[in-house]
């Protein structure tokens, strides 16, 4: 996948849960794949946080990942 990502746009997002206890806050590529023409979404990590989850800590959350 980096290798597609490479020199191109693309673009990150992530959306919460609501789960009660633990909510989860999947980071998705996505980016047009140029042989297949059509755009392709790609999960690379699902950070959890257990309590609050205001932006700073999913941000926090994201970051502590080794990318």
């Amino acid at each position: 996948m980096v290798l597609d990502l490479k020199g191109k746009a693309y673009t990150i997002s992530t959306e919460g849960s609501n789960g009660v206890d633990m909510k989860l806050y999947p980071i998705v590529f996505t980016y047009l794949d140029e042989k297949l023409l059509k755009f392709v979404k790609c999960h690379l990590y699902v950070p959890n946080l257990k309590g609050k989850s205001t932006g700073e800590d999913i941000a926090n959350s994201c970051l502590k990942w080794t990318w």
